[in-house]
């Protein structure tokens, strides 16, 4: 009974170690970004970047949704792009670089409800500045291409798909004047907060959310009379009805905090597009020792916002 007993231990630690290999195996399989391996027709992607890009992104996921329905297929290959194995038939395809730290994907099931979405810092519950609006973090870049009907031959040769992958995330600076006997020396930290931009993507459908987000960046350029700080999203909310509101908190060296504000709904209508566009806030903030003053100071609660030393 004895020898059975370790017998039967033996053969059950074996088939654990076989399982963890395969276990490992398959999680290493997913780690590849060579697909050719892999048996079926063959997708050649061609992917195309900016020509005036000058860092690209580090891998490229691709993402096949059968227009008969069914299971999505996921496929990750290098930048510059390579052979993929698809079952013969028909797809929406969506690829989009899978190097993103602030951009998360979710339901990812179908091409329609396909949504990047930067992370959110401070749900809406719980910001009274922004009552109706997420505070959430910039995206970094975002580059995506969508393609219909594509069509998956299984001939010999391989099925080539070309994909000129476009950064769908925006860049822009809002620079504050800054004044007092203080001056910029005065400020520690400052960090701003613009709302009614989106605070995601629909790279399946090349839309936007019907919700608006507020972004928080911080003012990391110090001039000798201002502070600019730069700020990338998804896009500006321009539909009727909308307002796009300018927060800012300084920190002193003193020690104060002071919170300003101002619409800036006007200013934002841009052609976000064009690189390096400097929008100015109107008016001069007065850091001076013992001020208070600035234009419409009208923030009391900020909730937990972040900064960053200037």
């Amino acid at each position: 009974m004895l020898v059975m007993a370790n017998r039967l231990r033996k053969t059950i630690v074996l088939g654990i170690v076989i399982a963890a290999i395969c276990v490992l195996g398959s999680c290493r399989k997913d780690l590849y970004y060579s697909n050719s391996d892999i048996d079926g027709p063959q997708v050649y992607i061609n992917a195309m970047w900016p020509s005036d890009l000058t860092t690209i992104p580090s891998g490229i996921r691709a993402i096949f949704y059968p227009t008969a329905g069914g299971t999505p297929i996921v496929r990750n290959i290098l930048p510059a792009g390579g052979y993929v194995a698809i079952p013969k038939g028909t797809y929406n395809v969506v690829l989009f670089n899978n190097d993103t730290e602030y951009v998360k994907l979710y339901n990812t099931d179908t091409d329609s409800t396909l949504e990047a979405r930067t992370t959110t810092i401070l749900a809406s519950a719980k910001v009274k500045s922004f009552p109706s609006q997420d505070i959430v973090n910039m995206p970094d870049s975002f580059y995506s291409y969508k393609i219909k009907n594509f069509n998956v031959t299984g001939n010999s040769l391989p099925d080539i798909l070309s994909a000129p992958l476009q950064n769908k995330v925006k860049f822009f600076n809002v620079r504050v004047n800054i004044g007092g006997t203080g001056g910029v020396s005065y400020v520690s930290s400052a960090t701003g907060y613009i709302s009614g931009l989106y605070g995601s993507f629909f790279p399946g459908l090349d839309t936007y959310p019907s919700t608006n987000s507020a972004i928080t960046f911080n003012f990391s350029n110090k001039g000798a009379d201002y502070l600019q700080g730069t700020v990338s999203t998804f896009g500006v909310n321009c539909l009727s009805g909308n307002t796009q509101m300018f927060k800012i908190s300084l920190t002193l060296t003193d020690g104060r905090t002071l919170e300003y504000d101002c619409d800036i709904t006007s200013l934002l209508n841009i052609d976000l597009s064009k690189p390096n566009q400097v929008v100015t806030i109107p008016g001069t903030i007065d850091v001076s020792a013992g001020s208070s003053s600035g234009f419409n100071v009208n923030v009391n609660d900020w909730g937990n916002s972040t900064s960053v030393d200037i």
